[in-house]
């Protein structure tokens, strides 16, 4: 008779519990939103003769400017990156980009991609993948809350190039609708 009293106990346990998981799930919304970032970058005139011209970019994003999560700050219960790319705008001169790391940081952690022998044009694509777990880590500081540390920098083979790298972050907002 006990064996029977528990079986029934936990059988009604078992459905309560995939009851609230799919309760949670109907009360839980997914919005797929866009951050972005534009690093201005010029490469500068070196004092000596060189055959590399360094550049340097650096620049925040706080991902609470975004509108979609001003709407949902208070209930979002994760991040899901699903793209990173850059575009190439307003480029003075096409120039090959070598030795180029694109850094994004908090006080804790970072991911980083690296580009190298790359030829660039006005409104070329830079597509950063996850294939070292980058995105990730993004998702965790994107789930910490801070404020996220954007640099890129390498080396152009011209001197004097100028343009902009407009940075997207592709995500998945998933929130509660009651909170």
């Amino acid at each position: 008779m006990k064996t029977r009293i528990s079986f029934a106990l936990a059988f009604v346990l078992l459905l309560t519990a995939g009851s609230c998981n799919k309760i949670k799930d109907a009360l839980t919304v997914k919005v797929d939103t866009e951050i972005s970032v534009n690093l201005p970058i010029t490469v500068g005139e070196p004092v000596l003769k060189t055959t590399l011209y360094p550049f340097s970019a650096t620049e925040t994003l706080d991902p609470e400017e975004n509108e979609t999560v001003q709407l949902y700050r208070e209930r979002i219960r994760g991040y899901e990156l699903t793209g990173v790319q850059g575009t190439v705008s307003g480029l003075n001169t096409e120039f090959i980009l070598s030795g180029a790391v694109l850094s994004v940081t908090t006080p804790t952690q970072s991911a980083a991609w690296s580009i190298d022998n790359l030829n660039v044009t006005n409104g070329t694509v830079l597509t950063f993948d996850n294939a070292d777990g980058q995105w990730t880590t993004i998702n965790e500081m994107l789930d910490s809350g801070e404020i996220l540390t954007i640099t890129f920098s390498g080396n152009s083979d011209k001197p004097a190039v100028v343009y902009t790298l407009i940075l997207l972050f592709k995500l998945t907002v998933t929130a509660g609708i009651l909170g």
